[in-house]
Order: C-alpha cells, then sequence, then structure tokens
C-alpha cells in the first residue's frame, strides 16, 4: 500500500528536499518481528536488504547501537525477520522519518525503539512523550543510575565555567518569569503562608522543624485515640 505524501502546509519544518530526492522515492517504512514474541521495531528505510544486514552486522560487532538489539537480546538476531509495512515514496528524509514515527505511535504500546522518529525536541519531550514512556524512563534510571550520578558529576566539574555562563544567561532572558516563580504564595505544612523562594530557607528553621513535630504528634494521637475506641466497642 501507497499512503500519501506529507502535507508540506502542516510541516513545513520536515520538508527539507536534499540530494538525495530520488533515492527517497524508494522509501518505506519496516517492520523486524518475531514469531516469538509481539514486541517489534519499526524504522525506514530506501533499501530493505541493506538496512536489514546493517542492523545484524552491528548487532554481532556492536559497532552502533539500534533500539531492535532489544529485541534481538529478547529472542535472537536468527529468530528475527525484517518485513515491509508499507512503502512511502518522499522527498527528504526528514518527511520519511516523519512517517516511521506516525507507524510507531500507532504501535506504541509494543515496539522496542526507544524514540519516536521524525519528532522535533520539544515534541520528543513533551508531556505527552512522558507519559506515555515515564515506566521505561524510570526503568532504565534505576538501572542506570550510578552511571548517570557519575557522569552529571563529571559534566558539572569539566564544565563549571559553561554551566555559570548558561545560567546567567537563562537568568538574563527569564528573569521577570524567575521573579514571578519565586514570589508565588504557597502554604507550608506547617501551616505558614510564605514565598516559593524562600522555601529552602524556612524548612531549616526551628519553628517550622517545631511545627511539624507537633503536627505529627497529633497525628499520631488522634490515631492512637481512634484505635482505642474501636477496642473500647469489642
Amino acid at each position: 500500500m501507497i499512503k500519501n505524501k506529507i502535507d508540506i502546509n502542516l510541516y513545513p519544518e520536515f520538508y527539507k528536499p536534499d540530494n538525495r530526492m530520488a533515492e527517497y522515492q524508494q522509501g518505506m517504512i519496516y517492520q523486524i518481528i518475531s514469531d516469538m514474541t509481539d514486541r517489534i521495531y519499526i524504522g525506514s528505510t530506501t533499501n530493505l536488504k541493506q538496512r536489514w544486514n546493517s542492523h545484524r552486522y552491528t548487532y554481532k560487532s556492536k559497532t552502533d547501537t539500534y533500539s531492535s538489539f532489544i529485541l534481538f537480546d529478547l529472542v535472537g538476531v536468527e529468530n528475527c525477520r525484517i518485513e515491509t509495512i508499507h512503502l512511502f515514496p518522499c522527498h527528504s528524509k526528514q518527511e520519511l522519518e516523519r512517517e516511521e514515527g506516525d507507524i510507531q505511535l500507532m504501535f506504541k504500546d509494543i515496539i522496542v525503539n526507544k524514540i519516536i522518529a521524525g519528532r522535533t525536541s520539544n515534541e520528543r519531550y513533551s508531556r505527552e512523550y512522558y507519559l506515555q514512556n515515564r515506566d521505561k524512563q524510570k526503568e532504565y534510571y534505576f538501572k542506570n543510575r550510578d552511571k548517570i550520578k557519575e557522569y552529571n558529576r563529571n559534566y558539572n566539574l569539566d564544565n563549571v565555567d559553561k554551566i555559570r555562563e548558561n545560567y546567567k544567561e537563562y537568568y538574563v532572558n527569564n528573569c521577570e518569569k524567575i521573579r514571578a516563580q519565586h514570589n508565588e504564595k504557597y502554604t507550608c505544612k506547617c501551616g505558614a503562608k510564605l514565598a516559593v523562594g524562600n522555601k529552602s530557607r524556612h524548612e531549616k528553621n526551628e519553628k517550622h522543624k517545631k511545627r511539624i513535630d507537633l503536627s505529627n504528634a497529633l497525628v499520631i494521637n488522634k490515631t492512637l485515640l481512634c484505635v482505642y475506641k474501636m477496642e473500647a466497642q469489642f
């Protein structure tokens, strides 16, 4: 089945004709599947045989990474096969990847792909994307949290000046927004009303700590009182 091309007026940022326009007339969306699992990998290419060889070669040689490796690790590369989902002649890589992402979203519950293809960074990390993938992100973080913390620590140490300059630039461009957020009022658990910008200092205050301790004690006393009343009924 040959699908219609992307509407250029709807997605102008993804219509970027390149020097290989004729090659993308051979564009297609494919899937890597196995009879041993319902999980699938969805991708796009202009040469199915070449792409399949690339998946298998890079998996065996470990010279690169694809999300398809998740499927290969699960059932073995020898138990997988590649199939065309549909042909998609188009004008550019961006247009082909946009279609690839649309098909991935249709099968988002069973694909092993880590990211949705053809999306801008804003789309990729939108709230919708976060909600669809938060379980995978949490799982990845807990499995790799020590590596992530070590990477962040080393990055911060190696880029102190860059981070400081980025923060200054961000503050200059967003100072009104930052001030508004800092001045926003909220009610603390201890009952005090204050600005968000004073939260950290407030929570270190002895008065705040005493109110929290008193509140916890009252909750415990109420709980015990309920237990006593229940026991008295029996």
